[in-house]
């Protein structure tokens, strides 16, 4: 009887134990019903936003914070079983318990359990493996696995960033650092010893005849550095193929794809004959044009005779290429400033399809399409009555070629309609960069909790190229960095602040009742403003969107890859998981650049584009102004893009949004040039 009476309470002890630490195998909310896990995730993001887990004293004072908050939060909305699984988040976890952490241990057939315990006591068995991972829930532990929360790294910050016309080393988060255009440099933040010292410089050392050169790896920062064809990767900042060709995207390395080589001989003798004010060119010979990989020879035999009006039309032969400018048009007056303002859309301007050429679905003019096969988003609407301005840094009269730059505050008066990086915002503390378009509300009936709002800012000042002649633009490069506040927990699918009512006021947010200047037509979700940012506290991350936009067409074409077919964009992560490298994200465009164990698989999150599994290619297709932009008129244009968009690192946003993934959009609106 003794031995029986003392085997119980030892059995009580281990389960017990087993209890305390808490190990689980399965996913974060087992029993939930599919449809409310995004609501629980978004509920426990809006609560630990308010309940500081490493200022906890106690666990217990921690649970009552979250409990209070989570009640406040999704009262109404979360069933009994879905606000338990939100706390259960909390009560697993190790805020308040001084010493405690989270570990994970996985044994050889991949399986994995986690545990609230010590990290001296995190200790692998044979054949297994574990860490201490960075997480203080066991929910997101089992989720994320061995993965680490962003901390501190060393970020070389550029000289437009600091004093002194120099790098200078600062301790950031990699987003921090991503946002201030600074360079990642890894390390804990210490900056000691300074790493930013030969940033931005080369060192040369001849041996005989032998000359080396090392530059310092700064692909990615969205600045062309010696030895780089083009930056940030993914931009369609590459010459095209030729001409009536878009630009090129600039590879995973910043090179461009190689271009053809273009070689012409002219054998024969030219004779030009200047007549009153006619030019005839006579060219008695053979011309033999090739393209070295895609050969082509053409051939002028006998007489060719181009009659130009003086003054007014200037033929150029360059392989097969003619250009003529127009009588009477130059945009190559007074500062010369091009200002596209976005419209309203209406018809289609894009498409999905499949291997076949099978339409999947028509891509609206005037939408912003995300997420791959699993996206729970509807696609959102952009704002209309934006105006965004860009310099005419070179104008060439002749041919009526021009060269686009940024604009700053001072430029344009203001911080919203500038198009330059590094600009103060004062309505958004420490996050710089002229400001594109009214806050963007991105709304979820599928899942009001998970509903954002998107503010999007200039990380890297706008350069691109166009013509005047007829209002077309072959590239307007523009990176972006999307803040991303998650306020579908407390406004659902309202998420951006409204300023509505006659005098407009801000409806929501920390300016609530202030007045307002609207931007866009009103609808359930706008117009919005500016003058009504979203609250701060629910800022959760910036996604950086390398933004390439043109009046030409652009596409994108998925391959299979061994972890997943129709991957459009690819990012290194895990083979039957969603969880990918970072922060910051590593893209790819094959397993063998993933060289970071788990994270040793190129994928998206789901497969395809915008709810379509088996899409293929997607692509969507802009209109220039179609006449001379000298008159100072408004044209209509429709500016477009195809982009990769990365994920946030939230388990909420990536999870309805379905990233990362590719994106799609058409802006249509109207183009005018400004003396």
């Amino acid at each position: 009887m003794s031995r029986r009476r003392s085997f119980l309470p030892q059995a009580a002890v281990v389960v017990l134990l087993l209890a305390a630490t808490a190990i689980w195998t399965g996913k974060a909310f087992p029993r939930i019903d599919p449809a409310e896990r995004a609501l629980v995730a978004a509920t426990r993001a809006g609560a630990e936003a308010q309940c500081d887990c490493a200022s906890a004293s106690t666990h217990r004072a921690y649970l009552r914070c979250v409990s209070h908050a989570m009640k406040a939060l999704a009262a109404g909305q979360l069933s009994k079983r879905g606000m338990h699984a939100a706390m259960r988040c909390a009560q697993r976890s190790s805020c308040g318990r001084a010493g405690k952490a989270t570990c994970c241990m996985t044994d050889a057939q991949g399986h994995m359990q986690c545990a609230i315990t010590t990290a001296a006591k995190c200790v692998a068995p044979p054949g297994s493996t574990t860490c201490v991972t960075s997480f203080a829930s066991l929910c997101d532990a089992i989720d994320q696995g061995c993965r680490q929360a962003a901390h501190d790294i060393n970020c070389c910050l550029p000289p437009s960033s600091s004093a002194g016309g120099a790098f200078v080393c600062e301790p950031q988060k990699p987003s921090e650092c991503a946002a201030e255009s600074g360079i990642d440099m890894g390390g804990d933040g210490s900056c000691v010893p300074d790493p930013c010292g030969a940033v931005g410089t080369t060192t040369t050392t001849v041996v005989g005849t032998t000359t080396t050169t090392t530059v310092a790896s700064l692909c990615g920062n969205g600045i062309l550095d010696p030895g780089e064809e083009c930056d940030p990767p993914w931009s369609r900042t590459c010459p095209a193929r030729g001409p009536g060709h878009i630009n090129r995207e600039c590879q995973d390395d910043c090179t461009c794809p190689t271009n053809p080589v273009t070689t012409t001989t002219i054998v024969g003798t030219t004779s030009t004959t200047i007549v009153g004010e006619t030019t005839t060119t006579t060219i008695a010979s053979t011309t033999s044009t090739t393209i070295p990989a895609e050969t082509t020879t053409t051939t002028i035999a006998g007489t060719t005779s181009t009659t130009i009006p003086a003054e007014t039309t200037t033929t150029t032969i360059a392989s097969t290429t003619t250009t003529s400018t127009i009588a009477g048009c130059s945009c190559c007056t007074g500062t010369g400033r091009l200002a596209f303002t976005t419209g309203v859309g209406s018809g289609n301007c894009g498409a999905v399809v499949d291997d076949t050429g099978t339409n999947l679905l028509s891509l609206g003019c005037g939408g912003l399409y995300f997420g791959g096969a699993g996206v729970g988003v509807p696609p959102s609407v952009i704002p209309d009555g934006a105006t965004s301005f860009t310099n005419l840094a070179t104008c060439d009269a002749g041919t009526g070629a021009i060269t686009l730059s940024a604009t700053t505050a001072t430029d344009t008066g203001s911080n919203r309609n500038c198009t330059a990086a590094g600009v103060t915002n004062p309505e958004y503390p420490g996050k710089p960069g002229c400001l594109f378009g009214p806050p963007l509300p991105i709304p979820n009936p599928n899942s009001p909790a998970t509903s954002t709002c998107v503010v999007n800012r200039v990380t890297t000042s706008a350069s691109g190229n166009g013509n005047c002649n007829d209002g077309s633009v072959a590239l307007l490069n523009i990176p972006l960095g999307s803040d991303i506040y998650l306020t579908g927990p407390t406004d659902g699918v309202v998420p951006c602040p409204r300023c509505t009512g006659t005098p407009s006021t801000c409806t929501a947010g920390p300016n609530a009742g202030q007045p307002c200047t609207p931007v866009g037509t009103p609808s359930a979700t706008s117009p919005t403003s500016h003058d009504c940012p979203p609250a701060a506290g629910a800022f959760i991350g910036t996604l950086p969107i390398p933004f390439a936009l043109s009046t030409g067409s652009q596409s994108k074409t998925s391959t299979d890859l061994p972890a997943q077919p129709f991957v459009f964009c690819g990012f290194c992560g895990q083979q039957f998981s969603p969880s990918v490298q970072g922060p910051p994200a590593k893209a790819c465009t094959a397993d063998s650049q993933c060289t970071t164990a788990p994270f040793t698989k190129c994928r998206q999150r789901t497969s395809g584009a915008f709810a379509q599994g088996p899409a293929r290619t997607v692509s969507e297709t802009g209109s220039p102004g179609g006449a001379c932009l000298s008159d100072g008129a408004m044209h209509d244009t429709t500016l477009v893009s195809v982009f990769c968009i990365p994920p946030a690192f939230n388990a909420t946003v990536d999870a309805a949004g379905d990233l990362p993934s590719p994106g799609a959009v058409a802006l249509p609106g109207q183009s005018q040039f400004i003396p």
